[in-house]
């Protein structure tokens, strides 16, 4: 039975929780990809976020196998958009030198009418992406390098980057698709929570439901890993290690491309593999540097003094116990 509030001319409906029925998470990819969510990928630069991206691509497309070796259950078509590459001299090279099937790639170009012809802008045009989705159909997953574009605004406020991101949301809960959002981690070090990394508003990683970062792996420069750190839909931790390599693309004689290959499978928390715990601050290097520029900013205010020397401070900060770099 639903009932109806009244409030002014408006209307509330209320559902009993007796008239849903219970259905399990669809999975593009096992615990990695679900459908019908917003998923981000996140890291800092370096760990080739977007080639991994068209590696997941690559593998939709002509129902491969994921790192996992666990085999795609559907083949399905891909939408993606990227203002960070070029099409023909990066993005198809990667996604050929990965065995993608081109036929289910579709690259968002401009948005055109019969007088103009723009660029696509993700924080005007979705609905627009929505409705050439539906028309596409049997899209299984959409990319979206950098998903920080979909915000029109500060994307340092909360409230915004919610705002922006609730069509991506529902999007991918309409058509039960899979939507990747890639993103950079910020210059902060006074955190090491990698949602707080993310650049821009903690919404970010607050509206995913999922969230994988890769980083350098600290103790081998040339692997990568890839750590699942957030899930709403599923447990958090386990990851892959990877690195980047580089081949002649057969068909395309003189031209290579780097490639993702997967090496081992890696269990364990988040905290285990990155080697911190990503589920709070960092107290040594965060509340140091904190204290460092509270000693200084106090310094400066208590002082009658219109200016000090460099080693003045420096002085004041060893005796503080404060190292010379923080």
């Amino acid at each position: 039975m639903t009932q109806m509030i009244n409030k002014v001319n408006s209307v509330l409906k209320l559902t009993r929780a007796s008239e849903f029925k219970p259905k399990n998470i669809q999975w593009l990819w096992q615990d990695w990809l679900p459908r019908g969510k917003l998923s981000l990928l996140a890291g800092p630069p370096g760990t080739n976020k977007t080639t991994v991206s068209l590696n997941f691509a690559a593998i939709i497309s002509n129902a491969g196998c994921f790192p996992d070796r666990t085999q795609c259950q559907e083949s399905g078509n891909v939408v993606l958009w990227s203002n960070e590459d070029d099409i023909e001299d990066t993005l198809l090279p990667r996604l050929i030198a990965h065995g993608a099937n081109l036929e289910k790639i579709y690259f968002v170009r401009a948005v055109e009418d019969q007088k103009t012809k723009r660029p696509f802008d993700p924080s005007k045009d979705l609905a627009l992406l929505e409705s050439t989705i539906k028309e596409t159909g049997n899209v299984h997953l959409v990319i979206l390098d950098s998903a920080a574009n979909a915000v029109n605004g500060d994307s340092h406020n909360n409230g915004t980057v919610r705002k922006a991101l609730q069509p991506l949301v529902d999007m991918a809960n309409e058509y039960n698709l899979a939507v990747l959002g890639i993103l950079h981690f910020n210059k902060s070090t006074e955190t090491s929570n990698p949602l707080n990394r993310i650049v821009g508003s903690v919404g970010f990683g607050s509206m995913a439901r999922l969230v994988m970062v890769s980083v350098i792996d600290n103790d081998n420069p040339d692997s990568r890993l890839l750590v699942r750190v957030k899930s709403n839909v599923g447990l958090n931790g386990d990851g892959f290690r990877y690195s980047i390599s580089v081949k002649e693309l057969e068909e395309h004689p003189g031209i290579s491309s780097i490639y993702i290959k997967w090496d081992e499978s890696l269990k364990g928390k988040p905290e285990e593999l990155l080697g911190f715990d990503p589920y709070k601050e960092d107290k040594s290097e965060g509340t140091t540097l904190r204290k460092a520029k509270e000693l200084i900013t106090d310094t400066l205010s208590k002082s009658t003094n219109k200016s000090f020397r460099a080693s003045e401070i420096e002085t004041i900060l060893e005796e503080n116990g404060i190292s010379i770099s923080t």
